[in-house]
């Protein structure tokens, strides 16, 4: 496995290698591994800059957590429904979780979780590109886990789902898909023979979005308008027939956006609401009304 302790070094922050290596220092004994997983990875090995730290435990518990949390002088929030923790330190916060295995009763339900190893924590992601994990423990430090492939994925810039449930089980991983292939400039994997490639299967599921709620789908519009690029990125959305399928007078909508608000224009407004105007552009107040009852808005959202 290839070692990239000397790649973290250099782009993490030292003041976050050592809250990493005092937190590893507390689980040597008392679990079975300890890794940084998922985007933080993909973007350590993209060279870019990032800020989150993502850490998988084998064996985390309440008690476990709070001792992390101890040992760096942080503050412990949690655990969720998933047994995942916050510890916030001054202004960084590191997301802790339990290793652990999904299933889904149905399409459109949130995950059954229950334990499991660091592979098959990283076999329950969405992508490639994030289903890598850097081992923490001391006599592991910098070892990359990729059984996936997704290091070959980001040299080939491709966006591609780990299995072709992916977007069956939750098809919020299809706005997902867009958002990172928009984010790093790359490319729906179409190169898989029939209908197997993460293109065709994200085109297949579009329906799928239909057993996803409101609320959940709001969600997905607001990590879209807080995107930098968020002009490019509901084009994509629209060519693709995102916007169609979640709601379908949104089709209707010419496939022109601005590339970024002023807001000098809009200096009263948030800038997602202002985007959420853009996105509602040519609906009648009848669509306009149904398409605020479709994501839940709340007054704020639908005024």
């Amino acid at each position: 496995m290839p070692n990239l302790a000397s790649i973290l070094e250099r782009q993490l922050e030292p003041g976050s290698l050592r809250l990493l290596r005092r937190m590893a220092e507390v689980c040597r004994e008392r679990a079975d591994g300890i890794s940084l997983v998922g985007g933080v990875v993909r973007d350590v090995l993209l060279g870019l800059s990032t800020n989150d730290l993502d850490i998988s435990v084998a064996g985390l518990d309440e008690r476990l957590a709070l001792d992390m949390a101890n040992s760096i002088g942080g503050r412990l929030a949690g655990p969720s429904q998933f047994n995942t923790f916050k510890i916030e330190v001054g202004s960084t916060v590191i997301d802790v979780a339990m290793t652990r295995q999904e299933s889904y009763s149905h399409p459109g339900a949130l995950p059954e979780v229950r334990p499991g190893s660091v592979d098959q924590d990283l076999a329950r992601r969405d992508f490639t590109v994030n289903a890598m994990a850097i081992d923490l423990s001391a006599d592991n430090w910098g070892e990359l886990l990729d059984p996936m492939g997704g290091q070959a994925d980001l040299e080939w810039g491709f966006i591609r789902v780990l299995h072709r449930e992916s977007f069956t089980d939750d098809a919020t991983r299809i706005f997902r898909a867009v958002r990172y292939a928009q984010r790093l400039d790359f490319t729906l994997e179409n190169s898989t023979a029939g209908e197997n490639s993460t293109a065709s299967l994200l085109e297949d599921n579009l329906p799928q979005l239909n057993s996803i709620s409101g609320d959940r789908i709001r969600h997905e519009f607001q990590r879209v308008f807080e995107e930098t690029d968020t002009g490019r990125l509901l084009q994509m959305l629209n060519r693709l027939g995102v916007l169609e399928a979640v709601f379908g007078p949104l089709g209707r909508r010419p496939d022109s956006w601005p590339d970024a608000i002023d807001p000098a224009e809009q200096p009263e407004q948030p800038e997602h609401l202002v985007w959420l105007a853009y996105l509602a552009t040519g609906l009648t107040p009848g669509e306009a009304f149904e398409f605020a009852r479709r994501l839940n808005m709340d007054s704020l959202w639908s005024r």
